[in-house]
């Protein structure tokens, strides 16, 4: 009976947290869809989308590199352009975990990324361990996912 009780206490600090600190509570989805565009000369596309998984409303941030990119959260995606060659993109749980465990987790993807090429990447929520992992997806299965999702802003766009 105490472990049932203290899930759920630990259940309701998860959702209070999350209502009050997830930063896509106040998301801007973008308005140009660039996955209808072709990708510019020089530069690489990256997608990364999140699709139906556990715990909707919680944020997860994405990086490249050290680049902040954005936060998503259920069904939305985020797209940006860089320049060719190889990247470590990181997704890590919203800052909200480190209230409840005090540190964050990140999990890392190594890619080489080539000119005029776009990559596709999903996270994953993993209820048990919070990390949101990363895949690689192929293009035509990927555009589906992306038609289903919003376009979030990326951060200083």
């Amino acid at each position: 009976m105490r472990r049932l009780t203290s899930i759920l206490i630990d259940a309701m600090i998860v959702v209070a947290v999350a209502g009050c600190g997830s930063p896509l509570m106040k998301e801007s989805v973008a308005a140009n869809n660039l996955v209808s565009q072709p990708v510019p000369p020089g530069k690489a596309r990256i997608y990364v989308m999140r699709i139906s998984s556990g715990l909707p409303l919680l944020a997860t941030k994405v990086r490249d590199g050290d680049r902040a990119i954005g936060s998503l959260r259920q069904n939305r995606y985020l797209c940006w352009e860089r320049e060719p060659g190889e990247v470590l993109i990181r997704s890590s749980s919203a800052p909200w975990l480190k209230v409840i465990e005090e540190k964050e987790d990140i999990y890392e993807l190594p890619l080489t990324v080539e000119a005029g090429q776009a990559y596709y990447l999903m996270q994953q929520w993993r209820t048990t361990k919070p990390v949101a992992r990363l895949a690689v997806l192929d293009e035509e299965y990927a555009r589906q996912k992306l038609a289903e999702c919003k376009r979030v802003m990326v951060d200083g766009e």
